[in-house]
């Protein structure tokens, strides 16, 4: 049988809590942060997947 890599990802929801004067100021400072200064959203951290890529291990 022939082998193959096969590449998925998942979306992970996560948050931070943000001190700023409005929405935009704390759009700008949360893209700033780094992904360990959020935390994992209890009700639904883990959420859809989907498959990325298919390819026979000969290719790659």
């Amino acid at each position: 049988m022939k082998q193959y890599k096969v590449t998925a990802c998942y979306t992970v929801y996560c948050y931070a809590i943000v001190e700023a004067e409005n929405k935009d100021e704390a759009f700008a400072l949360a893209q700033q942060m780094d992904g360990g200064d959020f935390e994992m959203e209890e009700d639904y951290g883990l959420s859809d997947w989907h498959i990325d890529s298919v390819k026979e291990i000969s290719n790659f």
